[in-house]
């Protein structure tokens, strides 16, 4: 399912989230902000259409783990 999701997400979309991605994972920035900062986006992305409750959730956990 997670790789569905990725290959059907617009370009900038998925710059997005892989940089948030990476951010999660660095270990000098909070990862709370990063976080709060991703589920956001994806709310924003569920809340314009753009994918489904459950792809917000799927996309989330790709974002932090």
């Amino acid at each position: 399912m997670t790789r569905e999701l990725i290959a059907r997400l617009p370009a900038n979309v998925l710059s997005y989230v892989e940089e948030c991605r990476k951010a999660y994972k660095n270990p000098v920035l909070d990862k709370d902000e990063v976080r709060a900062r991703l589920a956001g986006y994806v709310m924003g992305l569920r809340d314009a259409g753009l994918i489904t409750e459950r792809e917000r959730q799927i996309l989330f956990v790709y974002g932090t783990v």
